[in-house]
């Protein structure tokens, strides 16, 4: 039953009443939602944007980047903190973009800021490609140091995958706690 219906039925006057919202309810609700998840994950790519701008303050000292100061590898580490600083902002500004064009539909309007939400997204896709890109190398001149070829892929704690898990009860000599089936 409906409410107009009900309050005729109850001898009120319906006239003085709004008329059918301009929009529907199924996509004021959508909007609602992805107006609420958008502004969620803007505000957490600036959080974001927050911690790798305190960690490049010790990343990219001027006495560990400064010509003839620094070595390579504090360049290298700067460098991805500065890229990876752009990636979460070019992030922050297009989950913001697309806040603005579906928190304005919860009230029927549009805003046309799809354009800005697919360029901020083009270059976060890049600048989130290029900085781990530029810390492959170091990762796994890292990994490769620890790897042993001979003792591969026999050795029992070595994580091999997915799927396939190390032993779930490791003995306790080695300094693992014994976790009990469940």
């Amino acid at each position: 039953m409906s409410v107009t219906k009900f309050l005729k039925e109850h001898g009120q006057d319906v006239a003085v009443l709004p008329g059918p919202p301009a929009v529907e309810k199924k996509k004021v609700y959508t909007s609602i939602a992805s107006c609420v998840a958008a502004l969620d994950l803007a505000t957490t790519f600036v959080m974001k944007s927050g911690v790798i701008i305190a960690d490049s303050t010790d990343h990219c000292a001027v006495d560990k980047v400064s010509d003839g100061v620094g070595d390579r590898e504090d360049r290298r580490i700067c460098s991805v903190d500065i890229i990876g600083l752009m990636g979460t902002l070019s992030l922050a500004i297009r989950f913001y973009a697309l806040a603005a064009n579906s928190c304005v539909e919860i009230v029927g309007d549009s805003v046309p800021s799809a354009c800005a939400a697919a360029g901020a997204g083009l270059s976060a896709g890049v600048f989130a490609t290029v900085a781990p890109a530029m810390n492959l190398q170091a990762s796994c001149e890292k990994a490769f140091a620890l790897w042993d070829p001979d003792t591969w892929p026999s050795d029992q704690n070595l994580r091999q995958s997915a799927t396939k898990q190390a032993p779930k009860v490791q003995p306790e000599d080695q300094g693992f706690t014994v976790v009990a089936d469940p």
